[in-house]
């Protein structure tokens, strides 16, 4: 019963590219909604039926067609009785005219106190069949005369009835290009009864595109093997020129794994996606944006790849950086990396990536005048499938992290993907991940998931420092990441030192005018230059004053 609820309660579908959920009713083509329906239309009935104070002599039903007798002065008090019984199920009515009533195909009329039965059309019939020069195989043309002539023997019950609607099909057969000897060969074709054989081998039916004259051949190979062929044609015009349902495009599917490639190698990016593939897709192309655009001074990225595609070495540099890179060791992918803007003074601490040899970390030292504008910034990844255990690792982590907090007496910054999901709080790996920096005087400051799929989200890339009032803004920036992770970012109020340009000057005295100069000199407001104290300073101010 529970397959059953989920069946009729999770109905989904798509109409002018947005999602909707069925309330009410069936899911149409699901196999369990005839059965469904056919309970419900029962229940319905049944109730009504016994119910209704008006009497009826006959009721019959097929599906959702009903024909029924009644009192001409009951027809709208039955009609409402039905309607009461499903306020989402009403029924519509034909009453008789002239006599005559269609239900199916057949035309029901009634004179002298007795029924007489027809085959009915639509008036918008148009006598249209399928025609005896269109792509299809012989037997399924014969279908259709047989078809129509068997239904004419069956609907109509009387001589003259049958003879007329037999005169018809013979005019609308001729129409859609059939010959007499076609027609006459399978408008007589005598109907024979098969007896069931309980002993034979089961027939197995096999469906197959129709090619003429090669289907013909494959079935008659492979009835000595009991197994029956079915034609199906290849395109129809039906498929050629209706579509009723949306198009699914590739870049409007959830749930997806799509593939990139360079334009300028032949290295590729495979993603996985859980949100829509054109939302997934922009993200990417924002992300390629140009670094100088964007007011960072240092990036680190996780998973670089670059061990696996050395190729990408001469592809990763950006204007204006400084690329660092360390690989994996051992095994494929994994690597951390790090741009550093050109104006600032930097130095690689190898030493303290060779502590812990087994962890992928990078570390960079931002020089600075004193401790509080002096910054080492790490870079630190742990992959699940392959490296330490979770508990060997938070040992590696807690043994690094206490030696520079000992060692180090300036600001520290560690990022990266941790594959520690903050959002379990109650996970055993988490709270010893907590207890770690608390211990150590650490802090974490980004609190937003930033790994977000179909069906879930974590929070497993960190911004950690030994201060937490250096850090004035952080957050994550959607879409800007070129993976399935987020980007994250921090704004450090740190004064960093910067490269400063130096002049030089040199003065030419060939033709220098001692007097001339002198008195140049005197009439100089000289004070203006005892308040500078930085020589470049002291220059620019000096230059103002010619």
């Amino acid at each position: 019963m529970d397959l059953l609820n989920i069946c009729l309660t999770s109905t989904y579908f798509q109409y002018n590219g947005k999602h909707y959920k069925q309330l009410h009713g069936t899911a149409m083509g699901s196999p369990v909604s005839v059965v469904i329906a056919e309970i419900v239309m029962q229940n319905i009935e049944e109730r009504a039926l016994s119910t209704c104070r008006q009497t009826i002599p006959l009721w019959l039903r097929y599906v959702d067609d009903t024909f029924t007798a009644v009192r001409h002065d009951e027809i709208d008090a039955f009609h409402n009785h039905l309607n009461e019984q499903n306020t989402d199920i009403q029924f519509t009515r034909e009453v008789e005219e002239n006599g005559k009533l269609p239900f199916l195909d057949c035309l029901v009329s009634h004179n002298d106190n007795s029924l007489r039965t027809t085959v009915y059309r639509k008036p918008t019939h148009t006598d249209r069949l399928l025609d005896e020069s269109s792509y299809n195989p012989t037997s399924h043309k014969a279908t259709t005369i047989r078809t129509l002539t068997r239904r004419a023997q069956l609907v109509c019950d009387s001589t003259d009835s049958l003879s007329d609607e037999n005169k018809y099909l013979h005019r609308v057969f001729t129409k859609n290009n059939y010959n007499n000897d076609f027609i006459r060969r399978n408008t007589h074709r005598p109907t024979t009864t098969t007896e069931t054989n309980d002993t034979a081998t089961p027939t197995t039916t096999a469906t197959i595109p129709y090619i003429k004259g090669m289907s013909e051949n494959i079935s008659r190979i492979l009835l000595p093997f009991n197994i029956r062929v079915a034609h199906k044609p290849i395109t129809t015009l039906r498929q050629l020129l209706t579509n009723v349902k949306d198009k699914d495009e590739p870049r409007n599917r959830q749930g997806t794994i799509y593939k990139i490639n360079c334009s300028d190698c032949q290295a590729s990016y495979i993603g996985e996606t859980g949100r829509n593939l054109t939302t997934r897709l922009t993200e990417h192309r924002r992300a390629t944006r140009k670094v100088s655009q964007l007011p960072m001074d240092i990036i680190t990225m996780n998973e670089t790849w670059l061990k696996d595609h050395p190729v990408l070495l001469d592809y990763v540099n950006l204007p204006g950086y400084t690329a660092l890179f360390r690989n994996r060791e051992g095994s494929r992918g994994g690597g951390v990396g790090a741009y550093i803007n050109d104006s600032i003074q930097y130095k690689r601490r190898k030493d303290i990536e060779k502590i812990q040899p087994v962890m992928e970390h990078l570390w960079i030292e931002i020089q600075g005048r004193n401790k509080h504008s002096k910054a080492l910034i790490g870079v630190i990844y742990r992959s699940e499938p392959v490296g330490l255990s979770p508990l060997d690792w938070l040992g590696a982590f807690e043994s690094l992290l206490a030696h520079l907090t000992v060692s180090w007496d300036g600001l520290l910054f560690l990022t990266g993907d941790t594959n520690v999901d903050m959002l379990k709080p109650s996970d055993n790996i988490i709270k010893q991940y907590r207890s770690i920096l608390e211990a150590l005087g650490c802090y974490r400051h980004v609190t937003k998931p930033t790994r977000i799929t179909r069906t879930s989200k974590t929070l497993i890339d960190h911004i950690v420092t030994n201060s937490r009032s250096c850090i004035t803004a952080t957050d994550v920036i959607p879409g800007w990441s070129i993976s399935d992770h987020e980007g994250i970012f921090a704004c450090v109020n740190v004064r960093v030192p910067r490269y400063q340009p130096r002049y030089k000057w040199i003065r030419l005295e060939k033709n220098l005018n001692v007097n001339e100069f002198v008195k140049n000199c005197a009439c100089l407001p000289l004070s203006v230059i005892y308040g500078l104290y930085s020589p470049d300073d002291t220059v620019q101010g000096f230059n103002t004053l010619f």
